[in-house]
């Protein structure tokens, strides 16, 4: 009896083990709007995610403005809708979908019958609340210069008030990436101190070296750390400043697989420059202002 009671118990527990979902699954994506990129962990170019397509937490994914991407986790559980403009890891797009979807389960489950339901305008996605949606260009002030404004700020690029340079000597570029490092290949350092320096841009000014435009500050301290930048418009007579990564043109996949991410700087040696929009006021991250800094065709000065 003892025996047979024992073999019930192992046989139950198969059971419930066979039953759960297996931890190590690969996570997927169920649905994908707009070009999304990918760099997987261990390799060193960028790749286009599309649907069913396969991912680990660690590897990174660059979303750009005005697109989406809905998950299915390791466990099977399909994740909320999340919007685009950024670049992070897989793992937190799964733990910002767990949060969605538990905080769209709590507002049904309060019944507030004026809170505007959840429900879908993609396929298999939930609608964003409206201070999340990416930003889109006509949200923003643009700047827009003449020609003779644009070789007076030129001839500023290496008059970078000394206060300013002092406050940048003290930061540390090199370790600002936040976690998002997958492999040696990327972030270039060039990028990486680019990205850093624009997450940092509100804190160099100071109350008596105040330089009125963003674009030329970006620009002139970027030169301070020793990257090769300038400034150009583009067809819309936006101001841009624009940088070499230093990335040579036939290895640009190890920053982007999106050809409209990447320019050639006439007079260069091959490499990549990337554009970048800075607004006023600036709310948009790095990303937004790489993709927006990109939009439009560069008027060669």
């Amino acid at each position: 009896m003892k025996h047979r009671y024992g073999c019930f118990v192992i046989c139950l527990f198969s059971m419930v083990v066979v039953s759960l979902p297996a931890i190590g699954d690969k996570i997927t994506t169920t649905f994908t709007f707009g070009k999304i990129e990918t760099l997987k962990t261990g390799t060193v170019e960028w790749t286009f995610l599309g649907k069913d397509s396969e991912l680990a937490e660690t590897d990174l994914v660059r979303m750009p403005p005005r697109s989406f991407i809905r998950l299915k986790d390791a466990h099977g559980n399909l994740l909320d809708t999340l919007p685009g403009s950024r670049e992070l890891r897989v793992r937190d797009l799964i733990r910002e979908g767990h949060q969605r979807k538990q905080a769209s389960k709590a507002k049904r489950i309060s019944g507030n019958s004026e809170s505007r339901p959840a429900t879908d305008v993609l396929p298999l996605g939930n609608r964003p609340e409206a201070d999340e949606a990416p930003q889109t260009t006509e949200m923003t002030h643009r700047i827009k210069v003449k020609p003779s404004e644009l070789a007076h700020l030129l001839r500023q690029l290496d008059s970078l008030p000394e206060e300013i340079a002092r406050k940048a000597s003290r930061y540390s570029f090199g370790n600002n990436f936040g976690n998002n490092f997958v492999t040696d290949g990327y972030p270039y350092p060039t990028l990486q101190k680019a990205k850093a320096l624009y997450d940092n841009l509100n804190g160099f000014e100071t109350k008596t070296s105040v330089i009125d435009n963003d674009s030329l500050l970006y620009a002139q301290l970027l030169r301070y750390l020793n990257i090769r930048a300038d400034l150009a418009v583009n067809e819309a007579g936006e101001l841009l400043v624009i940088f070499d990564s230093q990335v040579p043109l036939d290895q640009a996949r190890r920053i982007t697989a999106n050809q409209n991410l990447i320019h050639e700087k006439q007079g260069t040696k091959g490499t990549v420059w990337i554009s970048i929009l800075v607004r006023s006021p600036r709310k948009q991250n790095f990303t937004t202002a790489w993709y927006e800094g990109s939009r439009m065709q560069l008027i060669q000065n």
